[in-house]
C-alpha cells in the first residue's frame, strides 16, 4: 500500500508477486450462475453498489487538507490582496493552515478585517463535496470486482457467502493466469477511511486503492480482489478464469436440489476437477475435509 501511494508501481508489483498465494478460494451458493461460471471458466464481476459493505470503494476528499493546500499556494496572498484590497499576513496564514478547521479560521480573520464573505464554511465544504460526489459517481460506475480468500475453512464465510454451509468453495490457481494476476491485489485493512487531499489526486491508482481498502472488521476474510476498470478494459461483467483446481462442498451440501448436485458432479468429471466433502469437526468449531469418506461426496443412491 505504501508503494502504491508513492506511485512506485513496479516495486509494488514485485512485492505482490513474491507473496502471491499458491491458490485462492471463492465461496459460492450452488445456483445456475455458479454452475455456469465453473463449466464455462468465467468469473462474475460485481458492481460496487451491489456489495454488502456500504463503505466499499468509498473515495472521500479531505476537505480541510484540500483547503490547507489552497492557503499554502504561493499565489494566494497576491490573489487575496487583488480581490479585497487588503493584505493577509504570513502569521495569519500560518494560523489558518495550523487550525483544525482552516476555513472557519479564515472566515473569522476576514470578518475581523471587515471582509464579508458570501459563503460560510459549511456552504464552502458542501460546494466542494457536491462536485466531488459527482466526479466520484461518474468514475465509480466503471469499477467492477471479484473477491477471493486465502482460506477455505472460514466458518463466517461459509455462512455468509456459501448459503449457510450449503454451498461450495472453489479453489483457483492463478499462477499461469498472467491476465488476472495483474489485477488481483491483497485487501488492505485499516481503521481509517481512505481520503484524497485534492481533486487532482483522483486517478486510476486512487480508484484501485479505494477498492482494496476495508475496515479491520473484515480482516478475518484474508481477501484478495480482482478489480477491473471498465473504462480501460471495455464494458464487461465477466472475465475468463482458470479451470478450478478443486471444489469443496459445504457440510450441508446434501440439502441442495438434486439436479444441481448432479450438474456440478457432471461438470467436475468432464473437467477433471476433484470434489471434496467438508464436515463439522467433532471437537472444535471448524470445518474440515471428511477423510473418512475419502474426502469425496457421497454417491447418489
Amino acid at each position: 500500500m505504501s508503494l502504491m501511494l508513492r506511485q512506485e508501481l513496479e516495486q509494488g508489483l514485485t512485492l505482490k508477486a513474491f507473496h502471491f498465494p499458491s491458490t485462492l478460494f471463492k465461496y459460492r451458493s450452488l445456483n445456475d450462475y455458479t454452475l455456469e461460471s465453473i463449466e464455462y471458466k468465467s468469473l462474475w464481476l460485481a458492481s460496487t453498489n451491489s456489495l454488502n459493505d456500504p463503505f466499499e470503494c468509498l473515495l472521500l476528499l479531505d476537505n480541510d487538507e484540500c483547503l490547507r493546500l489552497l492557503f499554502l499556494d504561493k499565489n494566494f496572498t497576491n490573489i487575496f490582496e487583488q480581490k479585497f484590497g487588503l493584505e493577509i499576513s504570513q502569521q495569519e496564514l500560518s494560523h489558518i493552515i495550523e487550525s483544525q478547521k482552516p476555513y472557519e479560521t479564515y472566515f473569522q480573520i476576514c470578518k475581523n478585517k471587515g471582509i464579508n464573505l458570501n459563503i460560510t464554511a459549511e456552504q464552502q465544504i458542501e460546494t466542494i463535496q457536491k462536485r466531488w460526489r459527482e466526479i466520484v459517481e461518474e468514475t465509480k460506475d466503471n469499477v467492477r470486482i471479484c473477491s477471493f480468500s486465502e482460506k477455505k475453512d472460514s466458518l463466517l464465510m461459509w455462512s455468509h457467502y456459501a448459503h449457510h454451509h450449503q454451498g461450495i468453495c472453489v479453489e483457483y490457481d492463478f499462477s499461469e493466469d498472467a491476465a488476472n494476476r495483474a489485477f488481483l491485489q491483497p485487501v488492505y485493512y485499516d481503521n481509517k477511511l481512505f481520503k484524497l487531499k485534492t481533486m487532482e489526486d483522483l486517478t486510476g491508482i486512487s480508484h484501485l486503492i479505494a477498492s482494496i481498502v476495508k475496515s479491520k472488521d473484515w480482516e478475518y476474510e484474508d481477501e484478495w480482489r480482482l478489480t477491473i476498470s471498465q473504462s480501460l478494459n471495455g464494458k464487461t461483467e465477466k472475465v475468463n478464469s482458470p479451470t478450478p483446481k478443486a471444489i469443496y462442498l459445504g457440510p450441508r451440501y446434501s440439502l441442495n436440489n438434486e439436479y444441481k448436485r448432479l450438474q456440478l458432479k457432471r461438470i467436475c468429471e468432464e473437467n477433471k476437477i476433484p470434489m471434496f466433502q467438508m464436515k463439522i469437526h467433532s471437537t472444535e468449531y471448524k470445518v474440515v475435509i471428511d477423510y473418512q469418506s475419502g474426502g469425496k461426496p457421497p454417491e447418489r443412491p
